[in-house]
């Protein structure tokens, strides 16, 4: 079975159409569409149902999916396993690149200094946002994947890696399509009585347990529940599903477009950049360097 094409499928599965998973795999649709077509063929079933909403798994798609998450982590860390033993090329530089933490940012900036150096060679690891890859890339950055782009904001995450600041995110909550406060241009905290917030683990920030007490001292009708800071789609779907309001910001929620978001009074904000390793290797310092200048020099410009 051809590795690409099962990489596909799970990208496809999770992006739920051909466009969405074009965008994060930086092919064009009609590529995706190609694939997922022939793997169709080989596995000799049908994969996904195909309609104007977009691309739902069937039965025997979702089954596939679990089996072959399994099958391409443990694919993935043979090959880590291998690597080890291998003489590394310290100038390749791995940057993954997923839907909810798109890697453009990075991209954007490297492009602005690969001209001129043309000893590092920027390659693109896609990656699923599932709870447990996410676990493995934040607990083990450098292993597979040299930087990431995404938020930084808690304390718990300080102890696994180091971020080169890109901006200050301003919180938004994001609604339900429909939801009646869609219309607002700005929430305040008693526009959410009688609704459902999430809020983050408790431990996971100090911010958002100061917030969290607040709202349950002041506003003891907002119903407030704690989730994991590990968001993807199905995430999301589900949230959305159940009228689950959640915090989010305005670059993940182009993610997401059907949902709408809507900024909020409590002026919160969140550190967003370019995470790497605790203890990069001579090559990974090098390029962060790199951009570190770049940044700085831009700073001075503007």
């Amino acid at each position: 079975m051809n590795h690409d094409l099962l990489h596909v499928f799970l990208v496809t599965a999770e992006c739920g159409s051909f466009s969405s998973a074009a965008r994060q795999l930086y092919i064009t649709p009609a590529a995706v569409m190609k694939k997922i077509n022939l793997l169709e063929k080989e596995t000799g079933m049908n994969l996904f149902v195909r309609s104007h909403r977009g691309l739902e798994l069937t039965p025997a798609g979702q089954s596939f999916r679990r089996d072959v998450r399994h099958l391409l982590s443990s694919y993935d860390a043979a090959v880590a396993r291998a690597r080890q033993l291998s003489v590394p090329h310290p100038d390749i530089i791995r940057v993954g690149n997923s839907q909810m933490r798109n890697a453009q940012p990075l991209l954007d900036l490297w492009q602005q200094l690969a001209g001129s150096h043309p000893e590092y060679k920027v390659t693109i690891i896609p990656f699923l946002d599932t709870v447990d890859e996410l676990d493995q890339i934040f607990h083990h950055l450098g292993s597979r994947i040299d930087l990431l782009v995404a938020p930084f904001d808690l304390e718990v995450w300080h102890d696994y890696f180091q971020a080169l600041p890109l901006q200050k995110l301003t919180y938004e909550i994001a609604l339900p399509p429909g939801h009646r406060l869609t219309h607002k241009k700005c929430l305040r905290s008693e526009d959410l009585i009688g609704e459902t917030l999430m809020i983050n683990d408790f431990g996971s920030s100090k911010k958002f347990d100061a917030l969290r007490d607040r709202l349950s001292a002041e506003y003891p009708g907002i119903h407030l529940v704690t989730g994991s800071p590990y968001r993807n789609i199905d995430y999301i779907n589900a949230l959305m599903k159940n009228n689950v309001l959640f915090l989010t910001n305005n670059v993940q929620s182009a993610a997401y477009p059907y949902i709408r978001t809507v900024p909020v009074e409590w002026s919160l904000t969140m550190d967003y950049g370019i995470l790497y390793p605790l203890h990069p290797s001579p090559a990974v310092a090098g390029f962060v360097s790199l951009l570190q200048k770049q940044l700085k020099k831009k700073d001075q410009e503007s």
